[in-house]
């Protein structure tokens, strides 16, 4: 018995190595559908609750994209600005302006209430 105690420490060892190299070959999990869900919720079917749900799981996964993450920031932004939060959408502009500060959104395609929140987020940053 007193042998199979000495590897004790070895076999623990080699479990604990094991597990991380699967936990590092597995690849995680992508938040890019989630983005295309949450766009999709926001602009085709209204339904902004969704779209803050999926766009906010997005950016909790983690995308690869910094394009992505823009987006994602934006699309938060919009659902927010739609839903009455705009301390929350002004957040979230702000997080799409950081990623990309030439950033800008076209007042012919955007509504010119998010226009305007976009852009005095935008102004209040530099």
């Amino acid at each position: 018995m007193k042998k199979v105690q000495n590897y004790y420490p070895f076999i623990l060892l080699a479990i604990i190595a094991i597990n991380i190299i699967f936990i590092s070959e597995c690849p995680a999990e992508d938040g890019k559908p989630y983005l295309e869900r949450g766009i999709k919720a926001y602009s085709k079917d209204a339904d902004f609750d969704k779209a803050i749900s999926e766009l906010q799981k997005a950016l909790d996964l983690g995308m690869t994209e910094t394009a992505d993450m823009v987006k994602a920031h934006l699309y938060l932004g919009f659902a927010y600005m739609a839903k009455g939060m705009r301390i929350d959408a002004v957040v979230e502009f702000a997080k799409a302006i950081n990623l990309n500060p030439e950033l800008i959104l076209d007042p012919k395609i955007y509504s010119s209430k998010l226009v305007a929140a976009f852009n005095e987020t935008k102004a209040s940053l530099v």
